[in-house]
């Protein structure tokens, strides 16, 4: 995916990424029922980024204006108390994502076309994956409301575990729905980044040379570099194995 500094989209980041795993649910969703069905595969782009999942212009979901407007890049953590962090929520989106151009690029072939077999697995397991992944980060990034209520004050202290636990049974009933879509129902808690739904905590950075996209998600430098090199390894080591994977960055 290239990388340039383009204007950011309207909206606040975590708004336009919520609406695109709402939008990658149902695709994938409705994609496992085409195939259920035994239909052949719809007519599939070339471009990995545009294929039976569309990613183009991921980038710009991890892009705002500030309050002086200049363009900032959003970076998101795992939370379970609102006071500690973990950032591998953006590695995870990262996976995310590239499976979703592994998705694509398999299944390119198959325009217009029944699946074979071997790709038929192959294809099952990644819209499992995708699904249940999609609906995780949809969850995660729902939370946002109720983080900042309790980070404000808006909830009082007493009526935080109601809430959490009243939020917690919309996403769960929700993903009871969502598991009887799946090739593979009896697969659904593994398919998913964390067993838990974290509170989401976002940060801002500025523009920094050396930052890039890795599969359409936003890293700084430091972070980036290490994250090229550990793909750039991987991808060595998988040379000559079938079904290896690795990022594509700009």
């Amino acid at each position: 995916m290239f990388f340039g500094k383009k204007k950011s989209s309207a909206g606040q980041p975590s708004q336009r990424l919520l609406a695109k795993m709402t939008s990658v649910v149902s695709d994938a969703s409705k994609l496992t029922k085409r195939i259920k069905a035994g239909r052949i595969m719809p007519v599939i782009h070339r471009d990995p980024e545009r294929g039976l999942i569309n990613l183009q212009k991921t980038e710009d979901l991890f892009k705002f204006l500030d309050k002086d407007g200049v363009e900032t890049f959003q970076f998101y953590h795992y939370s379970t108390d609102l006071k500690s962090i973990n950032p591998n929520a953006q590695i995870d989106l990262m996976k995310f994502f590239g499976d979703i151009i592994k998705l694509n690029t398999i299944a390119y072939p198959f325009s217009g076309k029944r699946l074979d077999e071997q790709t038929m697995h192959i294809v099952s397991g990644l819209l499992d994956r995708i699904t249940v992944q999609a609906y995780f980060f949809e969850c995660f990034l729902e939370g946002t409301d109720l983080a900042t209520k309790i980070l404000t004050g808006k909830i009082s202290k007493e009526n935080v575990h109601a809430e959490t636990k009243r939020q917690g049974e919309v996403f769960m009933n929700r993903g009871l729905s969502l598991r009887k879509n799946l090739f593979r129902p009896d697969q659904f808690a593994g398919l998913s980044p964390r067993q838990d739904i974290p509170y989401p905590m976002a940060l801002g950075r500025p523009y920094e040379e050396g930052q890039t996209f890795i599969n359409g998600v936003f890293f700084g430098m430091e972070k980036a570099k290490m994250l090229l090199a550990h793909l750039a390894k991987a991808q060595a080591d998988s040379i000559g194995r079938p079904n290896s994977m690795a990022g594509t960055a700009t």
